[in-house]
């Protein structure tokens, strides 16, 4: 069971189809960026629409195109040394019993 800050509880399967959610979109995106695609042309082309009426607002602090623009950033982040792949999802890290491997670096200016 998760209980989050705000919203409604979720349990394991509402987690499963969260994360399939930002997989599919992050691929949708990922695709048009090969395309050749800008930000405001994957906008209109809308790759959150099937999940809007669920998950998608227009208002508040974390809008759809809030969502797309950071989706569209972080897709196309090239970082060789900060990332062991094009970019780092969730599946990416492990739970560790303590801190002990915490090491964070501030990330370097182009």
């Amino acid at each position: 069971m998760v209980i989050p800050g705000h919203g409604r509880n979720a349990d394991e399967a509402d987690v499963v189809e969260h994360r399939d959610m930002i997989t599919i979109i992050r691929d949708r995106i990922d695709a048009m960026i090969k395309k050749g695609m800008t930000l405001p042309q994957i906008n209109r082309a809308a790759p959150t629409s099937d999940y809007d009426g669920r998950y998608g607002t227009m208002s508040g602090v974390w809008t759809t195109d809030m969502f797309v623009e950071a989706a569209y950033r972080t897709t196309t982040v090239d970082d060789p040394e900060s990332l062991l792949t094009r970019f780092m999802t969730s599946s990416h890290f492990r739970r560790e019993v303590d801190a002990s491997k915490w090491n964070p670096r501030p990330c370097k200016p182009a």
